[in-house]
């Protein structure tokens, strides 16, 4: 009888967890409201970047200016637009920009992208140029460039190396290098006070 009693009062106690378990609200988890770039707000981070931006042993040497629409097939985009523009018409109001870098003594190009979107997105690191797959038979050209992709709220940054030294594969380190440095920089960036 006491074995049973016991019993009894465990299977009560287990059940009263059991429905305590399944009844309990979770408490709420505010969700962190991500900023998002306004169009003006994308142009100045352009803007500051342009200035602002110094990658060690590098040397900015240009960057696209305001006036460079592209044109695009419509199926390209699925249909979405156009032009490379915000609302896809030939407003002039782009949605991709560059800037390049050289650095002399290793001869390689680097190149930033920026890419404005409409839909923000986590902060990460996308996209790493994969070095496994073997395509050293269509020749050494297939080894010139590495690149990364970043997202930054709604705009995706594209880091790009290319190398120009002959016979030599381009290597991965340097554009990891400037891929922290590029994060270093937006972690820092500060949207309220963009572009005076």
């Amino acid at each position: 009888m006491k074995i049973e009693r016991k019993a009894m009062f465990i299977l009560l106690i287990c059940i009263i967890f059991l429905v305590n378990g399944c009844t309990t609200q979770e408490p709420k988890v505010e969700e962190e409201i991500k900023p998002f770039f306004s169009y003006v707000e994308f142009r100045n981070l352009f803007s500051d970047m342009v200035q602002e931006l110094a990658i060690e042993q590098y040397e900015k040497i240009a960057q696209t200016t305001d006036d460079n629409l592209i044109a695009i097939d419509k199926e390209s985009s699925f249909g979405q637009r156009k032009f490379l523009t915000v609302d896809g018409t030939q407003d002039y109001k782009e949605t991709q920009e560059r800037i390049a870098y050289f650095n002399k003594d290793m001869n390689v190009l680097m190149f930033i992208d920026l890419i404005y979107l409409k839909q923000n997105l986590s902060n990460d690191l996308l996209f790493v140029k994969p070095d496994f797959i073997d395509v050293n038979d269509y020749g050494i050209y297939s080894y010139k460039s590495q690149n990364t992709i970043l997202s930054f709220h709604n705009i995706l940054i594209q880091i790009t190396l290319v190398d120009n030294n002959e016979d030599k594969k381009a290597e991965l380190l340097p554009v990891m290098k400037v891929t922290n440095e590029v994060v270093k920089y937006l972690e820092n960036y500060d949207i309220t006070t963009s572009n005076k």
